[in-house]
């Protein structure tokens, strides 16, 4: 190849054109007519990165795609020497990257003209290529992002006027491409970022000549403002525009402050640290949580807040973090608070693949781990507790038919070991309840109903044991889920029930021997003392000396004391047993009243005490009560009364207080008296058992000291109680209130007193004439008062007349008959001219019967005075006079009737006393006798009786058997029949009214009880 270079050389020397263009650059000789001989100089394979020449031709070395260009850039030239012969072929550097090279071909010609050599010049043209390449690549750029919706290209002169404007920015803020040229920027951007805008666009204040970046507010096209990122490029020299690219960050910004605002207001702590543990950042609810500031965390490393005993799991939890790349379950832990107390957490760690930090989320759990150790708590209390009690747990999911069974309920049934059980082996251990807890459990599955069954078991050891189980049924979507429940031991507690229950039996069996020895003791006392009480009554009404009334009069009386301890004894016991309760029923309030205080009649005329019954008005006549029972307290506070006073005065008093909001209506009963009155310190004690004010009222008085215990036992059974008020040596005053149903919503006035204008009332107690003056007032009448029998007659003396004079018959120095009789004889005023009403305290003195019959007395009435019964006896002045020596009742007009009274009676003591009393107040009647029930049945079947008092306790048939057969025989009417029983305890009344009989009369039957209830009952038996 030698030649080819003395050949160039020669060339070189020969022609100039050679010569300059060798000097352009590197050269390269290819023999046309033997194209594999090629000589280049080494300047080319330096351009290549070579030091020496390779091995491989130049061909070897060009880029594929210009391979072709490389064979065919000289063909023209070869074929016309006028034609250009040059290109730019890519060759591939050592280090594989590309070196652009500029080949220019100039042939060799013979003198015929044909291309025998082609020498070719080659240079360096990389950098020129990539600077082209480069711009090209700018201003497709630039094209793309002028036609592009994602970035704003706009350019402005130095004074911010626009001078061009790509289609999105036009579009999103409303401008014309063309329109808006020399608009200026400053007018789209708010007020509050115009001058950091206008700062921007001065050139000459940039920090640096870098492009600046900012970001402005600025109005889109439908009014909204939007965040704008601008890009500045410096103003040319030439052309002094501003180049801006922007983007819209509205949506990131509002993603950051959403962000922001989560992170602000997140319950959970969000940190970060480096992958040494150094904090670099907390948010807002580390401080709301733990309580450290920003200041006192940062920069700190983690583990200076978190407890040592939980450090190395936080710290394995960390270095898996950062070795995996991975997020790990979260760990929980102890963080110190500020305050120096633990907060528990749950922390879950990441990795943060940007910046390399460790991403930290904690969740706060103190109240949880809190309510776990509660929870754990209790569980432990929970199951010591069922240790104790003896209750156990058990679950069967019938889905994978599995029983489970908690620790006591396998002690409960002895199953030893923790071996499962299945169902069939536990229902084994029910015996013979197997087949009913079946049908239970099926009907809490049909109907959810749950279950509570005691049931004897026999333990898996054999041993017989009574439980109680309870069970449910958990349904969900109409499918059973579960039964479960729960297991007790109760065999202790049945042991002990069985105990009580026995010791019941013996109780009841006791207490009904007990109810039977009262029930014979007080029919084997009360019905000797029958006797002694009436006939010593009968008695006293015969002639005898002073001695012997003396005599008598203690015999009633102690037989009386006697008669009341045992009725407060039976009383009692039948209290304090609980066994009594109360009767509602339909009561005449006035009669009532009337009764109790005709009890104590006898005695308040011995003792010559006034009794009054103050009624108001406007109490209603019939209420819903037990009339037994209020009967008994009032006689009790009665009873006392008079068993306290020596003089003066007792007033029974009845008030309405006016409805209530119950509907029921407020009465207040009052017992006063003027008696010794009681102390104070001793008011709460009178009102216990066998209590009275001291042992010295044990033995002045007598009594037991239970009536006030039982009337306050009493009282409390119809919800009311008894209260005092007393001053000694003046009286007391026992009253209660209780709440009762009315029948009737006013008095019943049934009588005309038209014809009554004045009444002259003679009295010396002020309350009677307060009484008898409200009475009359109700129908208008107007009344004058005389205290005395000598102001009576004084006021008679004058003009003034008087319809009728009510005139008592006890007053001090000039009594009733003494007045009456200085009337009749000394003002010459006969009993049409002036009549008069007698008013005394007793309807069987006959001294006093005696005296009236010639002073033309009108009528006789008892104290206390019965509205209804002085009413009766005013309307009864028109027309003819009753006999003056038996008060005005219906007693009176009974005793004139021929009367059948059929007395069955075994004892023949109590039968001459009941024929003696009836004897003497119905002389008229005919008295029939029977000493055993057959015989009773007989004389009713014989006489037809208007009324029968029945024994109960007789030979061949008692009392109830006889009263039975007898209502069998009745075919007209109904004939009334009285019990007389000795018998006070629980049951005998409503045994006595489900015989048959109509009322009940206890032994000893006192005059007074007897002809009251032949009043009640002969009234209300049809003629």
């Amino acid at each position: 190849m030698n030649y080819l270079k003395e050949e160039l050389f020669t060339l070189i020397k020969s022609d100039q054109r050679i010569f300059d263009f060798v000097l352009e650059s590197g050269l390269w000789s290819w023999d046309l007519s033997r194209p594999e001989h090629q000589w280049m100089s080494p300047h080319f394979w330096g351009l290549l990165g070579y030091d020496s020449v390779p091995d491989r031709l130049p061909e070897a070395f060009i880029h594929p795609q210009d391979e072709y260009l490389a064979r065919h850039f000289a063909d023209a030239h070869l074929a016309d020497s006028q034609a250009p012969c040059q290109a730019v072929i890519r060759y591939f550097h050592r280090t594989g990257s590309l070196v652009w090279i500029r080949v220019k071909g100039l042939a060799i010609r013979s003198a015929e003209g044909h291309p025998f050599r082609l020498l070719i010049t080659f240079s360096d043209i990389t950098k020129e290529k990539q600077a082209e390449l480069a711009a090209q690549h700018e201003a497709a750029l630039y094209n793309y992002i002028a036609a592009s919706g994602l970035l704003y290209l706009v350019k402005t002169d130095e004074q911010g006027h626009y001078r061009f404007l790509n289609q999105s920015f036009c579009q999103d803020f409303g401008l014309d491409s063309q329109a808006d040229l020399g608009r200026s920027l400053l007018e789209d951007v708010i007020k509050k970022d115009q001058d950091k805008a206008q700062a921007l666009l001065t050139y000459n204040q940039w920090p640096t000549a870098a492009p600046q970046a900012m970001r402005l507010r600025q109005t889109g096209s439908n009014g909204d403002i939007r965040s704008i990122e601008w890009l500045l490029m410096g103003p040319t020299s030439s052309a002094h525009e501003f180049l801006l690219i922007g983007r819209d960050l509205t949506q990131n910004h509002k993603v950051e402050r959403d962000f922001s605002l989560l992170i602000a207001n997140m319950s959970d702590v969000l940190t970060t640290i480096t992958p040494e543990g150094i904090l670099t950042y907390a948010s807002a609810s580390w401080t709301n949580v733990y309580g450290y500031s920003l200041q006192e965390t940062l920069g700190q490393s983690v583990a200076s807040f978190v407890h040592p005993d939980d450090l190395a799991i936080c710290m394995n939890a960390l270095t898996l973090t950062l070795t995996t790349n991975t997020v790990q379950p979260g760990v929980e832990h102890r963080i110190r608070h500020k305050n120096g107390s633990w907060c528990w957490a749950i922390t879950t760690a990441g990795v943060n693949e940007l910046g390399g930090e460790i991403i930290l989320t904690s969740h706060d759990i103190t109240d949880r781990k809190a309510a776990e150790a509660e929870l754990h708590h209790t569980r432990q209390l929970l199951e010591q507790t069922s240790q104790m009690a003896q209750v156990g747990g058990w679950e069967y999911n019938p889905d994978r038919q599995e029983l489970f069974m908690s620790q006591v309920t396998r002690q409960i049934y002895e199953l030893s070991g923790n071996a499962p059980v299945s169902l069939p082996q536990a229902l084994a251990l029910l015996g013979p309840h197997q087949s009913r807890l079946k049908r239970r459990a099926l009907r809490a599955l049909q109907k959810g109903q749950p279950w509570d069954e005691e049931i004897q078991i026999k333990t898996a050891q054999g041993q017989p044991k009574w439980i109680r189980t309870l069970g449910h049924v958990e349904i969900v979507e109409g499918r059973c889920q579960r039964f479960y429940g729960s297991i007790q031991d109760v065999d202790e507690k049945k042991k002990a029930e069985t105990k009580i229950v026995q010791a019941q039996q013996q109780a009841l069996a006791a207490s009904r021997a007990k109810s039977e020895f009262l029930a014979n003791m007080s029919h084997e006392i009360r019905t000797p003392l029958n006797g002694v009480v009436g006939f010593s009554e009968l008695l006293l009404k015969t002639p005898l000396d002073e001695t012997q009334q003396q005599y008598v009069k203690l015999v009633v009386q102690s037989a009386q004391t006697l008669l009341d301890i045992i009725n407060d004894i039976l009383d009692f016991s039948k209290i304090e047993a609980g066994h009594l309760e109360l009767s509602p029923e339909s009561i005449d309030l006035p009669e009532l009243a009337s009764q109790v205080t005709d009890l104590i009649l006898f005695q308040a005329h011995q003792k010559n005490i006034e009794v009054l019954l103050d009624i108001s008005p406007d109490v209603t006549r019939f209420i819903q009560a037990d009339g037994v029972r209020l009967r008994q307290v009032l006689v009790n506070l009665l009873s006392n009364a008079m068993k306290f006073t020596h003089e003066g005065e007792i007033e029974l008093k009845i008030q309405s207080l006016g409805q209530q909001d119950s509907g029921l209506t407020r009465f207040r009963f009052s017992v006063r008296d003027t008696g010794i009155g009681i102390k104070p310190d001793q008011h709460e004690r009178i009102f216990e058992a066998f209590a009275q004010e001291d042992a010295s009222t044990t033995r002045r008085f007598g009594g037991t000291g239970l009536g006030l215990s039982i009337s306050t036992k009493l009282l409390a059974l119809m919800k009311s109680e008894l209260k005092l008020e007393s001053t000694p040596g003046q009286g007391s005053l026992f009253y209660f209130e209780i709440d009762l149903p009315v029948l009737q919503d006013a008095p019943v006035l049934t009588t005309d007193l038209h014809h009554l204008k004045q009444v002259l009332i003679v009295d010396d107690n002020a309350t009677n004439r307060r009484i008898v003056t409200d009475m009359l007032a109700l129908h208008d009448i107007t009344c004058q008062h005389a205290s005395s029998g000598e102001e009576a007659l004084a006021l008679l003396q004058s003009t003034t007349r008087f319809d009728v004079v009510l005139m008592d018959y006890h007053m001090p120095d000039l009594d009733g008959l003494q007045t009456i009789r200085r009337i009749r004889q000394q003002l010459h005023l006969s009993g049409k001219e002036q009549p008069i009403i007698m008013l005394c305290s007793s309807s069987d003195d006959p001294l006093l019967n005696e005296a009236m019959r010639p002073l033309d007395i009108d009528a006789r009435l008892l104290k206390p005075i019965k509205m209804q019964q002085l009413y009766q006896a005013l309307s009864r002045l028109q027309q003819p006079a009753c006999p003056p020596d038996q008060p005005l009742s219906a007693t009176t007009v009974l005793s004139e009737q021929a009367l059948k009274l059929l007395i069955a009676e075994d004892n023949a003591v109590n039968m001459l006393l009941a024929k003696t009393l009836l004897k003497r107040s119905f002389p008229q009647a005919t008295l029939l006798e029977a000493t055993t029930g057959r015989q009773a049945i007989e004389q009713f079947v014989d006489h037809q009786p208007d009324l029968i008092f029945m024994d109960v306790q007789m030979p061949e048939l008692n009392g109830y058997e006889a009263t039975l057969e007898i209502r069998k025989l009745e075919t007209h009417h109904r004939t009334p029949i009285l019990a007389l029983t000795a018998s006070a305890v629980l049951g005998e009344r409503e045994r006595c009214l489900a015989a048959g009989m109509d009322d009940y009369l206890i032994k000893p039957v006192v005059k007074a009880a007897l002809l009251s209830a032949l009043q009640h009952w002969l009234d209300r038996k049809p003629v």
